[in-house]
């Protein structure tokens, strides 16, 4: 049976998908082209054969999905991901978790999962756009079952500012040689467009009736701007944000200045 030898668990819009795209050029690495298989959160039912069929042999394998970093919706992820390879390598991409939050907003604002009018209110408690940004909480599961020689932490800042350098300390993390990779931007806001009842129709059985309905969308191309929080929101999140941040570079050595 072939499974995975590493993982990119995250975080949500911090460059998952550029940064696995990328990695997959490697000669030596086989990334499924699904991306996020989300097994370990989502599909740990259809079972381990079904997903060992997405990997190659002879390959370094790897799959890449945030939603791995999401323990309050997916609680037994660390514990499924240890059981199915101890010595599994983890990478975890974070970025300003303020600028991920809105990230996260706006990529549910396109898919018709809240109005504009309701960003301060769904930033009131501690939910999915809160807690996916506090990245000590979301990694600590991991490191019950994982040393930290096992887990990569990336800043998605670092990797815009030098692709190759950030893919080529992934290389070496995963023990392959060093690569002249052609960097490309994957998943951008640029290709975005809203769709009413996305995660309606993503329900549908009927693949053929899905495709034609996100293609209307795509021909209507309706943009929606980026959501910026008021002051009074931003200091609360900070504020909600601040020990986990102070906790996270303890572990990792990353730091953010809000």
């Amino acid at each position: 049976m072939i499974l995975p030898d590493f993982i990119i668990i995250g975080a949500m819009k911090c460059g998952t998908t550029s940064i696995f795209k990328n990695l997959a050029q490697h000669s030596q690495i086989y990334g499924h082209p699904a991306k996020e298989i989300n097994f370990f959160s989502e599909k740990y039912h259809l079972g381990m054969e079904w997903y060992s069929a997405k990997f190659k042999e002879g390959f370094v394998n790897g799959e890449s999905s945030p939603n791995y970093t999401k323990r309050d919706e997916y609680v037994d992820t660390a514990k499924l991901i240890h059981e199915c390879n101890p010595k599994m390598k983890l990478i975890y991409v974070v970025r300003d978790p303020i600028k991920r939050m809105i990230s996260h907003l706006h990529h549910d604002l396109y898919r018709d999962r809240l109005k504009i009018s309701q960003i301060s209110s769904a930033l009131e408690e501690d939910n999915k756009y809160v807690n996916t940004s506090k990245y000590a909480y979301q990694i600590e599961p991991y490191l019950k079952y994982f040393s930290l020689e096992n887990i990569l932490f990336l800043q998605f800042e670092d990797y815009l500012e030098n692709p190759q350098l950030v893919m080529n300390k992934i290389c070496s993390f995963l023990s392959i040689s060093a690569y002249d990779f052609t960097i490309g931007k994957f998943n951008t806001t640029e290709k975005k467009y809203w769709i009413k009842n996305f995660d309606q129709i993503k329900r549908l059985q009927r693949p053929t009736l899905r495709k034609v309905y996100h293609l209307l969308f795509y021909f209507i191309n309706r943009k929606i701007k980026r959501p910026a929080l008021d002051d009074q929101t931003y200091r609360s999140v900070k504020d909600r944000l601040v020990k986990d941040m102070e906790e996270f570079e303890k572990i990792s050595g990353i730091g953010f200045k809000l």
